[in-house]
């Protein structure tokens, strides 16, 4: 999970200021009309990801991002609109269609931020992730005298709810945030009450084949990683690497995960690991994935598994499961590891609730896009 950096525009900060010093009636109005909402303004103090105190004590006008795929979040909030600057690593068109207007903060491998060009936008605040790779103490310490810098976590399923209540809070839309926590509060409660029934022996050994530096590298995650855990414990199974030492293990012992033989294998294929592109609303043929999953299946590693025999091995797409959509993804992982448990509960129908109510995406999923393999009709 390392990730990049930042890019910006003096003329978004010049635009921001023009309801001010804009002569006639219309601009005093304007102008009027901020003073009176700026009163009304309740300040609004959270903790951030980070563990720090913040108050907001002015409504947020302009927002600069580092969010990674939490920048849905902003989305599904009515607040992308306020996004005057953004991160490297959002390219998705079809749910942020006005990107190329958008300056970015962080080219390159995305490493570096470029604070000068922050201070030319001059954001009412900075939104970043703790899980970009990025040094958010040099961030803190180079902005957050004139900038107020937040830390959220979007990544982590069981507490997404709370960032999203927070950060509907300091954006002034509760009741948008309130309708989302439901929706995902939901499907995770209805997985939970399913597979709490699950006795051990029901539970399927699971390898969750984790990006690496290469689409060869065995690399994985234990349950110490929010991320292990809730791709393999969370939809009823159980993570066979739940033993080894640390969160990351970047390389297993091949010998070691032949003996251990999983049942199911899960496997997030990030797009350029792969020759063409596997997920996207673009994508209309499974082609790519069929191919994908056939090299993963007849590696040395697996080839022998119960998981290659039963035609137990999974791929999707790894953005959604980072991203405020992770619980289909869990629905998603716990049809395939459950399906009489999940016959009632199809994922595709509550991606597309999300796509509809909450992104505003016009895309049909019946028709276009792949984003799990194999797929749910």
């Amino acid at each position: 999970m390392k990730l990049k950096k930042l890019f910006l525009g003096l003329i978004m900060g010049v635009f921001g200021l023009l309801p001010f010093f804009a002569g006639g009636q219309t601009g005093g109005h304007k102008a009027k009309a901020h003073r009176i909402e700026a009163v009304r303004f309740t300040p609004v103090t959270i903790t951030d990801t980070l563990g720090r105190e913040i108050t907001i004590s002015k409504p947020i006008r302009s927002i600069a991002t580092l969010l990674l795929s939490g920048n849905e979040v902003l989305k599904l909030l009515d607040s992308w609109d306020l996004v005057v600057a953004r991160d490297i690593w959002t390219t998705d068109k079809t749910i942020f269609p006005n990107l190329d207007s958008i300056p970015v903060l962080n080219g390159g491998s995305g490493a570096n931020v470029d604070h000068e060009k922050l201070f030319e936008v001059h954001p009412d605040v900075l939104f970043v992730t703790w899980a970009s790779g990025l040094d958010l103490n040099v961030i803190i310490e180079k902005v957050g005298d004139t900038i107020p810098v937040i830390a959220f976590d979007f990544m982590n399923t069981e507490s997404l709810g709370n960032s999203v209540e927070q950060m509907g809070r300091i954006l002034g839309k509760e009741e948008q945030a309130g309708k989302f926590i439901v929706f995902h509060n939901r499907i995770l409660s209805a997985i939970s009450e399913r597979t709490v029934k699950l006795s051990d022996k029901d539970k399927p050994r699971v390898f969750l084949k984790s990006n690496g530096w290469s689409p060869e590298q065995l690399c994985t995650m234990t349950n110490k990683s929010t991320f292990g855990y809730s791709q393999t414990v969370l939809p009823g199974g159980v993570n066979i690497a739940a033993g080894l030492e640390g969160e990351v293990i970047w390389e297993v012992n091949p010998e070691w995960l032949v003996a251990q033989n999983p049942e199911v294998i899960l496997v997030p294929v990030p797009n350029q690991n792969v020759a063409g592109k596997i997920w996207g609303f673009d994508v209309d043929s499974d082609d790519v994935a069929e191919a994908e999953r056939r090299r993963i299946m007849n590696l040395d590693v697996f080839k022998n598994s119960d998981a290659v025999k039963k035609g137990q091995v999974f791929l999707y797409d790894p953005q959604l499961a980072t991203a405020s959509i992770s619980s289909v993804v869990i629905l998603s992982i716990a049809k395939w590891m459950h399906p009489g448990l999940f016959r009632d509960m199809n994922p595709r129908k509550y991606h597309q609730r999300y796509l509809d109510e909450f992104l505003e995406v016009n895309v049909d999923l019946s028709k276009h896009g792949t984003f799990f393999y194999p797929s749910f009709k």
